[in-house]
């Protein structure tokens, strides 16, 4: 989009701009169309800002002549600011996307296994009735058991009421909602924005921990759960790892069976039968076909209480007492096995507080999987999914497309201007656009995320304009004859007003974004900020350092170019 909208901008600057401006530019019809209204509402404020143009221009040329007599005392300082914005980078949270203010909120609960579904409906209600008393509370929803036939499994759909009708934002009235539910934490409450793509989590920490020892991995994953859990910037921690389920297990005795001839399949079907029932028939009646099940009496179903009377028939079709060829134990079996890359996995899952960057947790819940006592076992390996996999990838992109555009924009320009020494000049402006961009982050309390990104992107082509204008110019008139220092300030004065005029229109266009109009815009502030900040910076700092870069490169480049020419030019005899 960027690409297509620069080429048509660049067609219409050499084509119909000028041609307008043969009509509507001239002195002389200016004069002409000049009347009282006009000059005391526009024509005063042009005339005002003209004005102060001048003076900024003769502030502008003084300081210019000032940085020119010590222009390392420039290079110096600007250093120093780039050098502090890293140390002020490291307080901006990163993340993968910003919180959303869609007002659309999920909450879970979950009860012990085996909970039927009457149960889990009462608490349910309960938690329904204490969220839907909220003054910020739209409309709940409750949907009672689980997607994959949970019945001790709940969710909860809240809809806040308009962004301008409510008095917090979606990730403050979740931190509220924890707060107030916070004596049903014992059933696995979890409190998240819904995630509007379908995924399954919807949490920013997804952390999977494999192993092919069973114990060992969920001895450990208990470990990492409790870490988190006792972080207060980390909220809802949860693993998928869950108490299995009551079974009543009946186990058929070889001994016993090989007297009687009863064989476990057949003993399995049995039982099957007589709990679930078997289809024996179909009875059909007016096109329509009905299953006819035979089955046990209710009273009669429960193998735990009529273990005594239940009857098995053997491989001669006799009966024979369950009781005297198989034994009973109730145990927790598993309540799920998962798997990943042929090994077990058990995931880790977590929210986080208000303000807090992911990039930030991240980095110490790998310092405790990798460091100290804590560190993972030999067995066990870790792995990120979710928003951490995609912020990981992310910043990698980020890096290699900066890298590989900053080359090319090094190529272009040492081929238009005949010389691998003066892009260097420009290129200068990029270092110091990033670190605008890093303290407006900071002083606006905003994260880097995707936005904020791509606003970083939009900064390579727009602070390299500046330096464009600035060096372009000066090496015009040094190839008249003028002398460096005069033509570097003559640049600065002419390309002064261009540069603040683009450099105002950016920032006017891009306030918008950086205030967030409404719920949806509120989650691309980050773009804005970065691109106002990195304008700032990048203009104010060019107007300076370039002009002092400008006279040390110059001179390089008039060096090196006399010593190229020594050694590949050959001497005319």
């Amino acid at each position: 989009t960027i690409a297509f909208a620069m080429v048509v901008s660049l067609f219409v600057s050499l084509t119909l701009i000028p041609m307008l401006s043969a009509y509507f530019l001239t002195g002389e019809q200016a004069q002409k169309s000049s009347n009282v209204v006009w000059d005391r509402t526009v024509g005063a404020l042009l005339r005002a800002f003209e004005r102060f143009q001048e003076i900024l221009e003769r502030a502008y040329a003084a300081l210019l002549k000032l940085v020119l007599k010590a222009p390392y005392v420039a290079i110096v300082a600007t250093i120093a600011v780039f050098m502090f914005s890293l140390v002020v980078l490291r307080g901006v949270p990163t993340s993968f996307k910003p919180a959303n203010d869609f007002g659309e909120v999920t909450l879970t609960l979950e009860m012990e296994p085996g909970t039927n579904l009457n149960g889990t409906e009462d608490l349910t209600t309960k938690v329904a009735q204490i969220v839907s008393a909220g003054s910020n509370v739209e409309l709940v929803t409750t949907t009672i058991g689980g997607k994959n036939g949970e019945a001790n499994k709940s969710e909860l759909f809240i809809q806040l009421k308009p962004g301008k009708a409510r008095h917090v934002t979606t990730e403050q009235y979740m931190a509220d909602l924890r707060e107030q539910l916070k004596d049903y934490s014992s059933y696995n409450l979890v409190v998240k924005e819904r995630d509007p793509f379908g995924g399954m989590s919807g949490q920013p920490i997804m952390l999977r921990l494999r192993g092919t020892n069973t114990q060992e991995l969920s001895g450990y994953a208990a470990k990492v759960l409790a870490f988190m859990q006792a972080d207060q910037r980390i909220k809802d921690a949860q693993s998928n790892q869950r108490p299995g389920k009551p079974e009543f297990r009946i186990k058929l005795s070889p001994e016993a069976a090989n007297t009687y001839g009863v064989n476990s399949r057949t003993m399995g079907m049995e039982l099957r039968g007589q709990v679930e029932g078997f289809t024996s028939a179909k009875y059909r009646e007016g096109g329509e076909e009905y299953d006819i099940k035979v089955n046990l009496k209710p009273e009669q179903r429960n193998l735990y209480d009529e273990f005594g009377k239940v009857l098995i028939p053997n491989v001669n079709h006799k009966l024979v007492r369950l009781s005297d060829i198989a034994t009973t134990e109730q145990i927790l079996g598993e309540a799920a096995i998962n798997r990943l890359d042929r090994s077990r996995y058990i995931e880790i899952t977590a929210g986080l507080a208000p303000g807090v960057g992911l990039g930030n947790v991240v980095k110490d819940v790998e310092r405790y999987l990798n460091e100290g006592a804590n560190k993972i076992p030999d067995g066990v390996s870790y792995g990120w999914a979710g928003d951490v996999e995609r912020m990981n990838d992310m910043n990698l992109s980020a890096v290699v497309a900066l890298g590989f555009a900053i080359f090319l924009i090094y190529l272009i320009l040492s081929s238009l201007y005949g010389s691998f020494v003066t892009p260097v000049t420009i290129l200068v402006a990029l270092p110091l656009a990033f670190s605008g961009a890093f303290y407006a982050l900071f002083l606006a309390h905003e994260e880097i995320n995707i936005f904020a990104i791509l606003g970083i992107f939009l900064l390579i082509g727009i602070s390299g304009k500046n330096s464009i204008l600035l060096v372009d110019y000066a090496n015009q008139r040094i190839a008249e004859g003028m002398a460096r220092t005069e033509a570097i300030v003559e640049a600065g004065l002419v390309r002064l007003r261009p540069i603040l005029m683009t450099s105002f229109a950016l920032i006017s266009g891009t306030i918008p974004v950086a205030i967030g109009l409404n719920e949806v815009s509120k989650s691309r502030t980050a773009m804005g900020w970065a691109i106002i900040g990195g304008i700032v910076s990048s203009t104010i700092l060019t107007l300076i350092i370039v002009p002092a870069i400008f006279s040390y490169v110059d001179r390089y480049r008039i060096w090196s170019k006399e010593k190229m020419a020594k050694i590949f030019i050959p001497r005319s005899e």
